[in-house]
């Protein structure tokens, strides 16, 4: 692979011929003024998109709720994650109005250049062989703004977004609090990188189905000569910045491949422990959903908000928590070790690691005993402890939606489903999950889930022939879930 080594006018002022882009600005309703930056901060600020000049090319931001901007101390800045259906859209592109809105604070977001790109959906805000120093240009940009307004910088992003706040914080000569959700720290190990790396960079030829451990390497070095940041190590954070990291509980490829890099104990946290702070580092697992899903709307704001009053991580961190956390809990309980992302070792299948969060059930009919062990919902059976202070209730609930995704799809369940021990043991757990959804907050976003699945079973279940086949207890179950179920809704 051969790349080709780069210098660009870093100078704040336009000079000749502008460096074409296929923009769209009439989607954000046209444009207020295009300037430099020194121009820029000359004005009195108002909402809209403004083309700013760096050398030859232009950095497009958007301000929007201008007129809130006394209503706090802290200026919120948002980047970008990677663009949807990026294909049929042109740049430039922005996000965080919607936060800003239900905030309704005042907001400054950045299109990413790299992202102007044709079919280039994230760029980390990295830059350009056309522009290599846009991390530098940025970082500028925005320290100068809060220096004009006198405001502290609160900066979010997500996946890729969560990445270039962090790696933008790096040279700050301000403090700042950093938010980032999911974020990538090394863009190198994440699969899209190679069409971005490709598309911004010369190259010899098309981007490869996947970076070889050589591609790697040379990426790297060719990132490092340039001066360009694409790795985040812990010894990188700038002690200036307080750094927020919202992490979702089951997505396996940053817990291995990125958050490592600045969570060196990560192996330390698990399903009790999930949250907690080190240094100017505050992080928290959460249970939003399977994969690389993004943090519940309310918990950003919520954590957007705190942070914006200068709040302690730590104390945001602790209020975070609490809505995953029984408002009371037994004195003494046993804290578990399953890790995260959870996972239970499945003892038919030499032992395989697997996971509670949407395990599909593959496998389940490998033999007898696996089907038995699987359907009788044995990996979860442990975690039926009623108000405990951990996420064993969302690992629970998680499986139980395995179970049932699997049921109804599988003609060989309907058979087994409505086996009297079987549904016996899922009442039991039914009963367990309502009883958790009184006291827990977030557990209410997953009231419709098991409003379904009760529902389910009653249709089946709730007659005389099973009534007569259970024993006292399930059969009070069972009209306790009746009676619950219009307020799951």
């Amino acid at each position: 692979m051969m790349l080709i080594m780069f210098q660009v006018d870093s100078k704040n002022y336009y000079r000749g011929e502008k460096v074409k882009e296929n923009v769209d600005l009439e989607t954000w309703g046209g444009i207020v003024r295009s300037c430099t930056l020194d121009e820029f901060l000359e004005d009195d600020f108002k909402d809209g998109v403004y083309e700013v000049y760096f050398g030859n090319n232009s950095l497009y931001l958007k301000i929007a709720n201008f007129a809130l901007i006394n209503e706090s101390e802290s200026l919120l800045i948002c980047l970008n994650a990677a663009t949807s259906n990026r294909a049929n859209k042109k740049p430039p592109f922005f996000s965080g109005d919607g936060l800003a809105n239900s905030l309704k604070k005042s907001l400054i977001s950045f299109s990413d250049p790299g992202t102007h790109i044709d079919n280039v959906d994230l760029g980390w805000y990295i830059g350009t062989h056309q522009w290599l120093n846009v991390q530098d240009s940025i970082r500028i940009c925005i320290e100068k703004i809060a220096q004009k307004l006198k405001k502290q910088i609160v900066m979010f992003g997500g996946s890729g977004g969560g990445f270039a706040a962090l790696a933008l914080s790096l040279k700050m000569e301000t403090d700042a609090t950093i938010i980032a959700m999911n974020p990538q720290l090394d863009i190198i190990e994440y699969p899209t990188s190679k069409i971005y790396l490709h598309s911004a960079f010369p190259h010899d030829g098309p981007p490869p189905e996947r970076f070889s451990k050589e591609d790697k390497i040379k990426w790297h070095i060719f990132l490092i000569e340039n001066n360009l940041i694409g790795n985040i190590t812990k010894e990188q954070l700038n002690p200036r910045c307080k750094y927020l990291i919202l992490q979702n509980w089951n997505d396996s490829h940053h817990f291995n491949n990125h958050l490592p890099n600045i969570i060196p104990t990560i192996n330390d946290f698990n399903i009790s422990n999930f949250y907690g702070t080190f240094d100017n580092i505050s992080c928290l697992f959460g249970p939003w959903g399977d994969g690389h899903s993004v943090v519940w709307r309310e918990h950003i704001e919520s954590v957007i908000n705190l942070a914006m009053l200068q709040t302690n991580p730590s104390e945001i961190m602790q209020k975070l928590s609490d809505n995953f956390l029984p408002t009371d809990s037994p004195e003494l309980f046993e804290q578990s070790l399953i890790q995260i992302p959870p996972k239970f070792s499945n003892p038919n299948v030499d032992n395989r690691q697997e996971v509670f969060v949407k395990n599909n059930f593959e496998g389940v009919f490998i033999s007898e005993k696996n089907a038995e062990y699987m359907l009788k919902l044995e990996p979860v059976q442990l975690l039926l402890q009623p108000r405990e202070p951990s996420l064993g209730v969302f690992a629970v609930l998680s499986f139980l939606e395995g179970w049932f995704n699997f049921t109804q799809n599988d003609q060989k369940m309907s058979q087994l489903n409505w086996r009297i021990d079987l549904v016996i043991i899922r009442i039991k757990v039914l009963h367990y999950l309502v009883g958790e959804i009184e006291v827990r907050k977030a557990m209410q976003n997953h009231a419709q889930l098991i409003y379904k699945i009760i529902q389910y079973h009653l249709d089946h279940v709730d007659n005389e022939i099973y009534h007569s086949k259970f024993p006292n207890e399930t059969s009070e179950m069972i009209v306790s879930l009746k009676s619950q179920l219009s307020n799951l809704l």
